[in-house]
């Protein structure tokens, strides 16, 4: 099930704030073991791979944004949570359901035509910016 997103007063992406970090190599749904990681918060023992609590409403969607890079092969991503009360993740458990997820969904406005602009800096580099809703046609005229 897809539900719009784009009436999301809770949490929008202009609000978006690092909570947590993998910066290292783990392997697949690696949540507790610690050799490439350190500790951040000494009374609970959080790791730099996990948020400090943050309290969710039910009923209500969040923003949730995870980027991976690819480091040479052997790549995964999963992120997990834990309700209040609950032990850290163990490993090997399960990530976020997609019964929980949907897409991040904005309203694009229709008709207006998208911009492109070439900017040559002074070191020789180009800088080109594009404004507007990307689109697919079976093929495309011009220079």
């Amino acid at each position: 099930m897809t539900r719009r997103l784009d009436h999301l007063a809770t949490n929008p992406p202009a609000n978006k704030q690092l909570i947590a970090i993998e910066p290292n190599w783990n392997g697949v749904r690696e949540f507790e073991q610690t050799r490439n990681r350190w500790i951040v918060d000494i009374v609970s023992n959080r790791q730099i791979n996990g948020s400090a609590p943050i309290r969710l409403e039910a009923d209500k969607a969040y923003f949730i944004e995870a980027i991976t890079k690819e480091g040479g092969g052997g790549d995964n991503l999963a992120i997990t949570w834990i309700r209040a009360d609950d032990d850290f993740p163990f490993d090997g458990d399960l990530p976020i359901d997609g019964e929980h997820l949907s897409p991040w969904v904005v309203e694009v406005e229709e008709n207006i035509p998208p911009t492109i602009s070439v900017l040559k800096n002074d070191d020789g580099t180009v800088t080109i910016t594009f404004e507007g809703a990307l689109q697919t046609a079976p093929s495309v005229i011009g220079p």
